[in-house]
């Protein structure tokens, strides 16, 4: 790894990570990845950390402020009920950690993200997004809906979800992605052009 970054300059975001979880409970208590993130930073890589680990994600906060403004770390907000997170994220931290940990990370001065995909039950994911603007603890949301699981959700009101949520981010000045799964179900619905740039709010080198 090291040996590719000393070869290439990157100013493109790489994001750990979208599929797996880095902050796992059966992650090897963080050595890989410590390791792996100091590497990108010694090498001035734009990095953006996404995990449902809760405070797990705490024990590499050093090396986060290292990076000033080439990183992003957040974290994947899906229900608020205990019950419900436990059922459907088994082994996931509970909600509540979850939001604290954006918390303490924007308290540090660590750029901050919550992704709303998937947004599985739409009453929910707005719970979510309105306890994260009462402590202004996010900097950037991405928004999306539940995918490929059997139809789950394909007859909700996605387009009313969508509305309420950027009524509420908009009005907050929030940086916002609305991702394509749930943009097809919600056409009419008006966009500005950057919550449909998926370039717009990536981290980049700052070098």
């Amino acid at each position: 790894m090291e040996q590719e970054l000393l070869n290439q300059t990157y100013h493109k975001q790489i994001l750990i990570s979208f599929i797996g979880d880095v902050y796992c409970k059966t992650a090897d208590n963080g050595f890989v990845t410590r390791a792996a993130l100091c590497l990108l930073d010694k090498y001035k890589a734009p990095v953006a950390v996404l995990s449902k680990g809760g405070n797990r994600i705490l024990r590499d906060i050093d090396v986060f402020r290292d990076f000033g403004s080439r990183i992003m770390v957040g974290t994947t907000l899906t229900f608020i009920d205990e019950a419900k997170s436990r059922e459907w994220e088994p082994g996931a931290s509970l909600p509540n950690e979850r939001l604290a940990v954006l918390s303490t990370l924007h308290k540090a001065g660590i750029k901050t993200l919550a992704s709303f995909e998937p947004s599985i039950e739409p009453h929910e994911s707005l719970k979510l997004i309105e306890r994260t603007l009462e402590d202004d603890s996010v900097i950037h949301y991405k928004i999306g809906k539940v995918n490929n699981f059997r139809g789950y959700g394909d007859d909700f009101d996605w387009s009313g979800y969508l509305t309420q949520a950027l009524k509420m981010l908009r009005a907050a000045k929030k940086q916002v992605y609305v991702k394509q799964s749930i943009r097809k179900y919600a056409p009419e619905v008006e966009l500005l052009p950057e919550e449909t740039d998926s370039e717009k709010w990536i981290v980049r080198s700052d070098s």
